[in-house]
């Protein structure tokens, strides 16, 4: 099974919601870069937070978006390298040290947490269970 079809296999734990972000080099201006760009980020249907802000950006013609799947240390690379900017949540504002977080002005979040699998030993259960217990109000 690769990475993706482990994603969609999955139950999540929410933990906190958190911005939309942008990434991009860190020595570059990014409100010129804006204007005529491509952006990276996941594709359609992996998340509908994600979703509806590729609706927000697609009202800008001037804005190609690239599509991944996933994003692994080959994304980051070439975002690195080809001077692109790529859409993360807040939360991923340490991710690459050539790169800087700026956040988007809108109040669209995207929910942060644990993904975990369908099945786990009792081990790996009692700890979510107790996350969950943990995030549960008193």
């Amino acid at each position: 099974m690769n990475l993706l079809d482990f994603f969609y296999h999955t139950k999540n734990l929410v933990v906190t919601e958190v911005h939309i972000c942008y990434n991009g080099v860190r020595l570059k201006p990014f409100t010129k870069r804006l204007l005529c760009t491509i952006i990276i980020m996941l594709k359609s249907g992996i998340s509908k937070e994600f979703d509806a802000f590729r609706s927000v950006l697609q009202k800008n013609p001037a804005i190609k978006i690239q599509d991944v799947g996933f994003y692994d240390l080959n994304v980051f690379t070439s975002c690195e390298l080809n001077d692109q900017l790529m859409v993360t949540p807040s939360i991923w504002q340490d991710i690459h040290p050539s790169l800087k977080t700026i956040p988007f002005e809108t109040e669209i979040t995207v929910p942060y947490g644990l993904l975990y699998a369908e099945t786990l030993c009792s081990k790996a259960q009692l700890f979510i269970d107790t996350i969950k217990d943990f995030l549960s109000p008193q």
